[in-house]
């Protein structure tokens, strides 16, 4: 190919014969915080349940000239810190699993917030109904 082949007259670039078009990036994936109850687990007042906090980082994708193909990066890079909250009162800060005893029966709202080096991402509210707690059991008067 000569240079007067890759010339243009209507003022348009003419085609790289070595370039590759970088394809579109999958979309990215956000960073997230989820809290769950352990499965199956009654809340009764007074009695600790065990609340699992889950943070995601998310991804965002890099085109990678070298294996031409896409790297995925954290969107956010957590510190460790992570905030339960119970009807808006924090009530642990000490990591991905805490031990709540909800002192009252009825419907309650807890939600987390992890700390990242970019801010806070906080959980949707989880409602939990917790049970009253049954009357004590006289084990003198029950006979087997």
């Amino acid at each position: 190919m000569s240079a007067r082949d890759l010339s243009t007259t209507d003022n348009q670039h003419a085609p790289f014969a070595g370039a590759l078009a970088i394809p579109q990036a999958p979309p990215d994936v956000r960073a997230s915080v989820t809290i769950a109850l352990t499965d199956d687990q009654v809340v009764v007042a007074g009695v600790p349940v065990t609340i699992t906090v889950e943070t995601d980082p998310g991804t965002h994708y890099v085109w990678n000239h070298n294996d031409m193909s896409f790297d995925e990066k954290p969107k956010v890079t957590y510190t460790g810190e992570i905030r339960l909250s119970v009807d808006g009162a924090q009530v642990g800060g000490s990591g991905s699993v805490t031990f709540v005893t909800f002192p009252r029966p009825g419907r309650h709202f807890v939600s987390a917030a992890a700390v990242s080096t970019g801010g806070t991402l906080v959980s949707e509210s989880l409602l939990v109904h917790v049970a009253a707690a049954g009357p004590p059991v006289d084990r003198k008067s029950t006979r087997l």
